[in-house]
């Protein structure tokens, strides 16, 4: 299986979860998409997401 598939497979099961159904873009949200771009919107996620982990291999490296 390629990975192009893995993920076809993961995004179709996950189309299909109750939970993941569940949740919805308020207009107020789908505004500031629209607004900042799609680009800015992951560059954004990037960030937050390294800062996190790289908070969290800090504080686990202090624990050792």
């Amino acid at each position: 299986m390629t990975e192009s598939e893995w993920f076809e497979q993961l995004f179709n099961r996950l189309s299909h979860s109750k939970f993941r159904s569940s949740f919805h873009l308020k207009q107020k949200d789908k505004e500031y998409i629209q607004a900042k771009g799609m680009d800015t919107i992951e560059k954004h996620a990037i960030d937050f997401v390294e800062k996190r982990l790289k908070s969290l291999l800090d504080v686990t490296t202090l624990k050792q």
